[in-house]
């Protein structure tokens, strides 16, 4: 069976678009979130929450075949051909104490190999 054809394009301008989306909102946020200790010993703000909310939508949405694995829920590697790694808050503690070093990373995976890689830097 011949494999469909990948649109990098729309990859890469999908993982753009939702990530300058989400970070204009966190931008909002920044410096003011209150984080809380997860059970890992992570922390975790309702910024970090809401942005994981997002973006998994968002890539559900645009690409309904892949899987998702993120910080901030269950991590429980999905058994699926291509799986997106997310941390909506990179720099959790940074963002909260105002200080200018977090971004939104997003990772690409085929069949477990990564494929993309992306961390957009606020501010």
């Amino acid at each position: 069976m011949k494999q469909k054809q990948v649109d990098w394009t729309k990859i890469l301008e999908f993982a753009e678009a939702t990530t300058v989306r989400v970070g204009a909102q966190l931008l909002k946020d920044f410096g003011q979130a209150q984080a809380v200790e997860k059970a890992d010993g992570s922390l975790v703000t309702q910024s970090d929450q809401w942005a994981d909310e997002v973006l998994r939508r968002a890539i559900a949405e645009a690409f309904p075949s892949h899987g998702v694995l993120s910080e901030e829920v269950e991590h429980v590697f999905p058994d699926n051909d291509w799986c997106w790694i997310i941390d909506p808050i990179d720099g959790t503690t940074n963002f909260t104490q105002g200080l200018p070093i977090w971004g939104i990373s997003l990772g690409l995976l085929y069949q477990g190999t990564p494929i993309l890689g992306m961390c957009i830097c606020h501010p």
